[in-house]
């Protein structure tokens, strides 16, 4: 069944994992998430504690100062100032930051990983005892750049190929094979039958920002190809 690894932008308000990198007051984080098919890259303003508004922060009232006059029979009764209005209370409003969301993000920075197909010579029917050539137009190399809050995250990932034949034989490569004439991958079937073919396909690699690599955490993402095969026997001929 053919899966598509989706490759979604979270950007977070709250602290920074222990795993992040940080360029300037962004911290920036990548997480693979097998479960989903995702690769998860988080976001976050370094220091920040949580999101909307904290507090506030109130201008202190300044102290009225009272001067005392004496009074003498023989000068006017003094004039009584009227107090100045006291000044009014200013609340200074932190931002609330803006949090995009990943279906905001989707049509503009969502990645479809490849999955390719597998590819053979011969067609079907495959002969007993005839080696049957294996590739598959899967790429060798996935290689992406996001902008994060203006800065660029570059995630490349490499898959490792497993070919399982279908009669029990297992067959590990890096490379895609190739088609005739270059055979890299080859398996010969020794009884007739219908076998299913799979390819499972591992994906890894790592993920720069600021110039500083790190592996993308938290597990493989792994695709799955199948494909039916038909073997017949060889026709058999007789001679004197």
């Amino acid at each position: 069944m053919k899966r598509l690894l989706t490759l979604i932008l979270l950007f977070n308000l709250f602290t920074a994992s222990a795993s992040a990198t940080c360029t300037g007051e962004i911290c920036i984080d990548v997480v693979a998430d097998p479960s989903t098919h995702q690769i998860v890259i988080t976001a976050s303003k370094k220091g920040s504690t949580g999101n909307g508004i904290s507090g506030t922060s109130v201008a202190p009232r300044p102290k009225r100062v009272i001067v005392k006059k004496t009074w003498v029979p023989w000068l006017p009764k003094p004039v009584v100032v009227p107090k100045s209005p006291s000044p009014k209370r200013t609340y200074v409003r932190k931002p609330k930051p803006k949090t995009v969301s990943s279906a905001d993000l989707s049509d503009r920075i969502t990645k479809l990983l490849p999955i390719g197909s597998i590819r053979r010579q011969p067609g079907n029917p495959v002969l007993v005892q005839v080696p049957v050539n294996f590739w598959t137009t899967a790429p060798t190399t996935f290689r992406t750049i996001v902008m994060v809050l203006d800065i660029p995250v570059t995630v490349e990932l490499h898959p490792l190929f497993t070919w399982s034949y279908g009669d029990g034989d297992i067959f590990i490569t890096p490379l895609t094979g190739e088609p005739y004439p270059l055979t890299l991958i080859t398996h010969t079937y020794h009884r007739a039958g219908n076998y299913q073919v799979q390819l499972l396909i591992t994906w890894s690699g790592t993920w720069t920002v600021g110039g500083v690599i790190a592996p993308i955490s938290g597990g493989l993402i792994k695709q799955n190809i199948s494909e039916g095969i038909e073997v017949i026997p060889a026709p058999t001929r007789f001679t004197d």
